[in-house]
C-alpha cells in the first residue's frame, strides 16, 4: 500500500485513495510519511508558525521579529520593540532581540539590523541601551554633539544667561540676562535667575556675570540700573573715596582746612599755603588768607592760629603768603609780626651789617677800634674809616675819632691810642 505523505496521517484501514489521508492542522507539521494518527503532527515551535494545514515544516519568523508561543497558525510574529533589532530569523523571545547601544535609539519596531539605531541628536542623550528615544537635555543646559551617553554631557548655560527650554543644541540657544541685571551662576532655567543690579551698581550690557560699581564721588539708590550716568554725584563741598555707595549719606563733608567746588569728587582740595579754613563742607576755594605780618608754609590749615608771625628780621605787608620778606643788609628788626619794610631799623653810625634778616640790634657789627663810621644802615666793613694821624679811637662801634691831647701824638692813621711826647720833645 502507498504511505500517506508528509503533513498527513490516516487512522483507518482499507483506504483506497490518497485523499483519505487527513491533513495535520494549521500550526502543526509532520516531516515523515505513513503517520497513523494526528498525534504524529507536531506543534510549530517558538520562533516559527504555519498557516497551512498538511505541512511538512514550519516557517521561521523573519528578521526583526520573534514568536514565544508554539502552534501559531499565522504569520503574526511579534516585532522586536523600539530600541531593538534582530538580524536572524526564527527568534523565540524578545530577549533575543539586540539592543541599540547607549547614545543611540530606534523609534521603529521590527528592525532587521543595527543600522536602524540612530545617534542621539544634538541637545539629547541616552544613558540606557535598547531605547526608543533620547532624553532632552534639561532646561538651563545644551548639548552641541551627537550620540550623548549621559546627562553630564549636557553643558550648563554660562554666567549671565539662562534657558527655559529643553533639548537645546548650542550655547547660542541660551538667553542672555538683560541690561541692568546679572547672573554669576551657571545652568539656570528661568529669567527669574537674572538678578537686578543692586543699589550702587549698574550694567549696560546684557549677558553679564556682575554689575559695575558706581565710581568714587558717586552713589546710586535704585536697583536694576543700566547706565553709569544713573550714578548720582556727591554734592559740591563733599567727597567719596570708595565705589558702589548706595546713598548720599556715604558722601562726607570736606573737613576744616579743605574745600571742594566740584560735584562728584573723590577727595577735597587742601587750602593752599598762606591760607586756612575753619568750616566744613566748603564749596569754593575762598579759604581765608593769613593777615599781614603773618605767613603759613603748610597746606590744609584749619585755624587762624595756624598762621605764624613773621620772625625777627622779617616782615610781610601782603596777606595769604607762605613766606615773609627779610629786612635788607644794614638793617635789623627785633620785633615779630611786622607788616611793613618801614619797621626795619638801620644799624646806627659806627656799625654795619653784611647779612639780611637780622633780628636784634646787637647783631649789627661794630667798627673796630681805630676806625669810625658816620653813616647809618651800612652794609660793608669798608664803610668804617681809619682815624687820621693825630687822632685815635680806643672803642669799637664809634661814629667819630678823638684828637690826641697836648703832649701826645699819633703818627699813623687807625690809631687806637696816642703816644706821649718823649723827653726833650713837646706837642
Amino acid at each position: 500500500c502507498g504511505a500517506c505523505g508528509t503533513g498527513t496521517y490516516q487512522t483507518g484501514t482499507g483506504m483506497a485513495l490518497s485523499s483519505n489521508c487527513q491533513n495535520c492542522a494549521a500550526g502543526t507539521y509532520l516531516s515523515t510519511q505513513g503517520a497513523v494518527s494526528s498525534a504524529a503532527c507536531s506543534a510549530c515551535g517558538t520562533g516559527t508558525y504555519q498557516s497551512n494545514a498538511g505541512s511538512s515544516s514550519c516557517v521561521a519568523c523573519g528578521t526583526g521579529k520573534y514568536n514565544s508561543d508554539t502552534g501559531v497558525t499565522n504569520s503574526a510574529c511579534s516585532a522586536c520593540g523600539a530600541g531593538k533589532y534582530q538580524t536572524g530569523s526564527g527568534i523565540a523571545s524578545d530577549s533575543d532581540c539586540s539592543s541599540c547601544l547607549v547614545g543611540t535609539y530606534s523609534s521603529g519596531t521590527g528592525q532587521p539590523s543595527s543600522g536602524s539605531c540612530a545617534q542621539c541628536s544634538t541637545g539629547t542623550y541616552q544613558s540606557l541601551s535598547g531605547q526608543g528615544s533620547c532624553v532632552a537635555c534639561g532646561a538651563g543646559k545644551f548639548q552641541s554633539g551627537t550620540g550623548g551617553t549621559d546627562e553630564s554631557g549636557c553643558t550648563a548655560c554660562g554666567t549671565g544667561t539662562y534657558q527655559s527650554g529643553t533639548g537645546m543644541a548650542s550655547s547660542g540657544d541660551c538667553s542672555q540676562c538683560g541690561s541692568g541685571t546679572y547672573q554669576s551662576g551657571t545652568g539656570f532655567a528661568s529669567t527669574a535667575a537674572c538678578l537686578a543690579c543692586p543699589a550702587g551698581t549698574f550694567q549696560a550690557s546684557s549677558g553679564s556675570s556682575s554689575c559695575g560699581a558706581c565710581g568714587t564721588g558717586t552713589y546710586q539708590t535704585g536697583t536694576g540700573m543700566t547706565l553709569s550716568s544713573t550714578c548720582q554725584n556727591c554734592a559740591a563741598g563733599t567727597y567719596l573715596s570708595t565705589q558702589g555707595a548706595v546713598s548720599s549719606a556715604a558722601c562726607s563733608a570736606c573737613g576744616t582746612g579743605t574745600y571742594q567746588s566740584n560735584a562728584g569728587s573723590s577727595s577735597c582740595v587742601a587750602c593752599g599755603t598762606g591760607k586756612y579754613n575753619s568750616d566744613t563742607g566748603v564749596t569754593n576755594s575762598a579759604c581765608s588768607a593769613c593777615g599781614a605780618g603773618k605767613y603759613q608754609s603748610g597746606t590744609g590749615m584749619q585755624l587762624a592760629s595756624n598762621c605764624l608771625d613773621c620772625g625777627a628780621g622779617s616782615f610781610q605787608s601782603g596777606t595769604g603768603t607762605s613766606v615773609c620778606s627779610l629786612c635788607g643788609v644794614g638793617l635789623y628788626l627785633p620785633s615779630t609780626g611786622m607788616q611793613s619794610s618801614a619797621s626795619c631799623l638801620p644799624c646806627v653810625a659806627g656799625k654795619y651789617q653784611t647779612g639780611s634778616g637780622i633780628g636784634p640790634e646787637s647783631q649789627c657789627t661794630q667798627c673796630i677800634v681805630g676806625t669810625y663810621s658816620t653813616g647809618t644802615a651800612q652794609s660793608l666793613s669798608s664803610t668804617c674809616s681809619s682815624c687820621s694821624s693825630g687822632s685815635f679811637q680806643s672803642s669799637s662801634g664809634q661814629s667819630t675819632c678823638s684828637s690826641c691831647s697836648v703832649g701826645s701824638y699819633s703818627g699813623t692813621s687807625g690809631a687806637s691810642v696816642c703816644t706821649l711826647c718823649g723827653t726833650g720833645t713837646y706837642q
